[in-house]
């Protein structure tokens, strides 16, 4: 004999059902999702939504103004005149002194 898994039986899903169905009242949004305008707990969570924007803004408006000063520090800084040989050289002293790599 195998045992069903499911936590809610049949009778059980459709007792649930009816219940929902005919209590209406328990199936009622609050007064925030239904739209009741004049309610303090709408107007806090519009004051809510609102702030958490502000500081989202906030946040992002700092990591832009940080990417901005870092490109305009970068264009202050003079070009390296070094060239490529001069690069590997400085990178590599054995080379120039005729020792081998690893």
């Amino acid at each position: 004999m195998r045992r069903d898994l499911n936590p809610l039986s049949k009778t059980g899903s459709l007792l649930l059902l009816a219940v929902v169905l005919l209590l209406p009242r328990v199936a009622v949004a609050c007064s925030v999702c239904f739209g009741a305008p004049d309610e303090p707990q709408t107007r806090g969570v519009k004051y809510a939504i609102l702030f958490l924007l502000f500081v989202i803004g906030g946040v992002l408006a700092c990591i832009l103004a940080f990417a901005v000063r870092v490109v305009r520090r970068s264009r202050l800084v003079p070009p390296d005149p070094m060239t490529r040989d001069q690069f590997d050289s400085a990178m590599n002293p054995a080379q120039e002194n005729g020792l081998s790599h690893w």
